[in-house]
């Protein structure tokens, strides 16, 4: 599903399933020539994959463009999803912030967000990768007070800057 600057909003949707084991790409900026769009899920809903697919959000941009907001809910629980990759970064602008709502699980791919500019923690979170790698590139921060739990197995963790700031309690 590509978007050329517009949003693509799941947001109204609480239960959604990828059905596709080739997996789903979700982009909103196609020419970077403008603004990328966001991509909304709703913050507790569910997003499963029956078929173990891979989701690719690109909202990245290039140029002198901002990257678009990617909000995500609860991922995995009944089914998880063959891996997610995120990439919210601008060419020369504002990066994208990926807020994470809800516990996420992924099993087959890796949980890569290497190219997201700025993660933030929005509730108490685990995320589990069933040994594979996950990696957070850009910023990783905290807007609620809240435990980051990393479950990787084998998998290795790589985390660039993390800023836990919501107040007493916040723990990684």
């Amino acid at each position: 599903i590509s978007t050329d600057g517009g949003a693509i909003d799941f947001s109204g949707s609480t239960d959604i399933e990828i059905a596709n084991a080739g997996g789903i790409t979700l982009d909103t900026e196609t020419g970077d020539n403008a603004n990328a769009g966001d991509v909304l899920f709703a913050s507790g809903g569910n997003l499963d994959s029956v078929a173990g697919g891979l989701l690719t959000i690109n909202t990245n941009v290039g140029g002198a463009n901002n990257g678009g907001g990617v909000n995500l809910g609860i991922i995995g629980t009944t089914n998880p999803i063959g891996g997610i990759i995120v990439n919210t970064i601008s060419g020369a602008s504002t990066d994208g912030t990926v807020t994470l709502n809800g516990n996420i699980t992924v099993t087959g791919a890796a949980f890569d967000f290497t190219n997201a500019g700025i993660t933030d923690i929005a509730a108490g979170i685990i995320i589990t990768s069933n040994n594979q790698d996950i990696t957070i590139g850009g910023s990783l921060t905290d807007s609620v007070v809240g435990t980051l739990t990393f479950v990787a197995g084998t998998g290795a963790i790589s985390l660039n800057t993390v800023t836990m700031d919501a107040g007493a309690g916040s723990s990684l």
